[in-house]
Formats: C-alpha cells, sequence, structure tokens
C-alpha cells in the first residue's frame, strides 16, 4: 500500500497514490496556483480530500509568487491552452477570470447540491466570489489587514501604556523605535494594492466610482495615505527598499517594529517568530467614520471545461468549504472561515477559534468589511503593479506625496 508518491517536475507537486479500489475508474484532477507560502496546508487538504475521494487523484501545481504572480501564471496557461481544473485567486482577480470566459459559473452546481439545499454552507461561501451577481468561485477564507507588532520593543517606548489607535501616534512610536534601535525599522507599511485599497477605505475614500468609469481615490482619502507613506518613510522606512517577503522574513526576525500585513499570516508569523520577541496585534485603523476595510481571502475557481472534470472539482471545492477543509484552512494560515454553518457546527472549528485571542482584531474588522474591488477591463494586475512602485516611491521618499497621487492617477487613467 503505497501512502505518498511526490514528483516534482517543474514546479508540480503530485501527491498520489493514497489507498483506492485498483479496478476504480480514476479522476486526475489538476489544481493550480496553490498558494507557495501556504504550500504544507494544501498538500495536507489533498491527502485528507483523496482519503474521503479514493476515485479521485490530486496533480496539485504549487505557483511562484504571491496573488498577483498567480493570476499571471493562470493568464499564461490560458494562452497556451493548459488550464487547470481548479485555480485558487483573491478575490480582486475574480473579476479578471470572470470577464475572460476562464472560470465556470457555479450557481448551477450550488443549485443541483443536496448538502446545499440542506442548509450545510452559508450563503457567504458563494457570495464572497460573486461577480456582476453571478459566482464564479467559492470562498475558502477571509482575510484583513491589521498591524502586527514587536511587543518587546513597543513596551520600551511606551511601557504599560496601550498601543496607540490612529496612525499620527503609530508614526510616532515606530520613529521612536527607531531613535532607541537605529539598526531597526520602527514602522514598515507593505506597497501593494491589497494595503492600497484597505488605507484608501479606511479613510472614508473609493477606488473607483460606482459606475467603474472615473478614479475615485485622487480625493481627500489619497492625500492622506500618501501623506501617510511619506511619514513612514521619514521614520526609518526609507532606509531600506524591501519586497513583502523580505519583509515579512525582517519583521519575524526582529528587524521591524511595527508591520502592517493581513491575518492570514498571523499562524505563520506566530511560528516563525518562536519566542524571539512578544507579538502583538491590533486592528487597522479606520479614521474616517463611515471608513470600511476590504475584506481579502482566497476563493477557490472551477476552470474545467469537461463534464467529469467539474464533477470532480465540484467535490474539492466542497471539501475545502465544509467543516474538514475550513478547519484546515483556520489552523494553517489563519484565514476566518467563510461558512459560518460549518463554524456553528463543528466543535472543533468553533473550540479552534475561540483557543485564537489574536484573531480579535480580524474578527473585530467583519463589521466594518466591504467587497473587494477589481479594477475593470484587461490591466487590473497591471494597474495592481503601477500601485506598488508608487507607493513604494513614496515610502522611500523618492516621490512627494503630491506628485505620487497625480503619477498615479494618471497611469491608472492610461491602463483602464
Amino acid at each position: 500500500m503505497r501512502l505518498i508518491r511526490r514528483s516534482f517536475l517543474a514546479g508540480t507537486i503530485l501527491l498520489s497514490g493514497l489507498p483506492f479500489n485498483a479496478h476504480a475508474e480514476q479522476t486526475t484532477l489538476r489544481v493550480g496556483q496553490a498558494i507557495s507560502i501556504f504550500r504544507p496546508m494544501f498538500e495536507e487538504a489533498v491527502k485528507l480530500f483523496q482519503v474521503d475521494n479514493p476515485d479521485i487523484q490530486v496533480k496539485l501545481e504549487v505557483a511562484p509568487g504571491e496573488q498577483p504572480e498567480m493570476i499571471q501564471e493562470l493568464l499564461r496557461k490560458a494562452v497556451v491552452n493548459d488550464l487547470p481544473d481548479v485555480t485558487f485567486q483573491g478575490y480582486n482577480y475574480l473579476r479578471v477570470v470572470a470577464d475572460r470566459g476562464l472560470a465556470v459559473p457555479l450557481d448551477p452546481f450550488i443549485a443541483a447540491d443536496t448538502d446545499w439545499k440542506g442548509g450545510a454552507f452559508s450563503p457567504s461561501v458563494a457570495d464572497s466570489a460573486r461577480v456582476k451577481g453571478t459566482a464564479y468561485g467559492l470562498g475558502v477564507g477571509f482575510s484583513f489587514p491589521m498591524l502586527y507588532y514587536n511587543a518587546t520593543l513597543v513596551e520600551e517606548v511606551l511601557g504599560n501604556k496601550p498601543f496607540p489607535t490612529d496612525w499620527d501616534d503609530i508614526v510616532s512610536l515606530a520613529g521612536a523605535i527607531k531613535a532607541k534601535h537605529p539598526n531597526i525599522i520602527g514602522g514598515f507599511v507593505r506597497s501593494n494594492a491589497a494595503t492600497f485599497q484597505a488605507l484608501i477605505e479606511s479613510h472614508g475614500g473609493k477606488l473607483m466610482s460606482a459606475d467603474d468609469k472615473t478614479i475615485a481615490f485622487n480625493g481627500p482619502a489619497g492625500k492622506s495615505v500618501f501623506g501617510l507613506l511619506r511619514d513612514f518613510g521619514q521614520a526609518g522606512q526609507s532606509s531600506m527598499t524591501m519586497t513583502t517577503p523580505q519583509s515579512r522574513q525582517a519583521f519575524v526576525s526582529g528587524a521591524i517594529g511595527i508591520f502592517t500585513d493581513s491575518s492570514s499570516l498571523l499562524s505563520k508569523h506566530t511560528q516563525e517568530i518562536a519566542g524571539k520577541f512578544r507579538l502583538g496585534v491590533t486592528a487597522l485603523p479606520v479614521p474616517a467614520p463611515a471608513g470600511r476595510v476590504p475584506a481579502a481571502g482566497i476563493a477557490a475557481v472551477m476552470t474545467a471545461k469537461d463534464p467529469k472534470q467539474q464533477e470532480a472539482a465540484w467535490r474539492f471545492l466542497k471539501f475545502l468549504t465544509g467543516p474538514k477543509g475550513q478547519l484546515l484552512v483556520a489552523r494553517n494560515t489563519s484565514y476566518l472561515p467563510t461558512n459560518s454553518v460549518a463554524v456553528e457546527k463543528d466543535p472543533a472549528l468553533k473550540a479552534f477559534l475561540g483557543s485564537q485571542p489574536n484573531l480579535a482584531p480580524a474578527l473585530e474588522s467583519i463589521g466594518k468589511a466591504s467587497p473587494w474591488y477589481a479594477f475593470p477591463g484587461q490591466n487590473s494586475a497591471k494597474i495592481d503593479k503601477t500601485i506598488e512602485d508608487i507607493m513604494q516611491s513614496t515610502s522611500s521618499l523618492k516621490l512627494p506625496p503630491e506628485q505620487a497621487l497625480l503619477e498615479l492617477t494618471q497611469q491608472v487613467e492610461r491602463l483602464l
């Protein structure tokens, strides 16, 4: 009896060989664009799924990089007609896969599914992955931006005072940490489209008008956001330019005092810090009275066109959003479950969430949650990269806030 067979070919992991009836007809299911930082979780998910579904052999393809690289890999595979049967994509890229006809609408599967009719899945599972009213995926996990901080360094400056809740005091704290420890970056705001949308909406703004025709981030909210990026640069962030992987490694090693990141990284950061310092977390400040916090995360999208492959893909999607899959995701990633029915009915999942006090800031953000926005047209990925570049130029003090906002507005207008 073979338990696991792994074959590494061109960055692809082949997981197979779990016990099954040798005479049963096998279906090979290609699952692509699995997020590399959660590779162990996806491997375990495949193993558990195949225990319950021995007639399906899953070929798991781990994507290079993060969400921007994942969508680009999928688009390249579409050009050469090499799509997987299931792909994982961030909510901000669902519009791209839907508009290009790559995603299979799931409403017919939902309508015909007896478990769905029986109330085993909350509406949020499908509603979180809808584009213009149609479900093009199932939400696997929610995440919210949070502030992570080195509580050991913060206590040196604040003593027993609570962590500040407004940006001015947070920037001041970052500067004080830098002053005490010149080799440490006091505060670091990651440059990417996810952070940008969260900052814009928490300051009361929007990325685009409701009809998707007019840029809306270039008003007071945009001015505040780019001013904030400059302030962090002046407080020490400009001393080093880092990619997202580099900044995450710097934080868990103790080289950054205050750090913006997703709640889905909580488990990973906690494990990697492993006693190096005390970890603190808090909700992202929401300066505007009507400010919102966009819910990010990942969705599982069916791209299979063959009916037999679709049936296998649907079973895999249901597994991930059912009790076993949601518990696995929560334990390994700190994504919040999308299936509230599973949370209420599964004792193990409910107990696990109750044992994670550091998830409280993310849970606190749910009341201010807003849908994830994706720019219209074929250039949404290019727009996201443009946002990243100009944010980084501002926090590194290469561009003043006013010029950065103007350049971003002009470049996005050209790409729309």
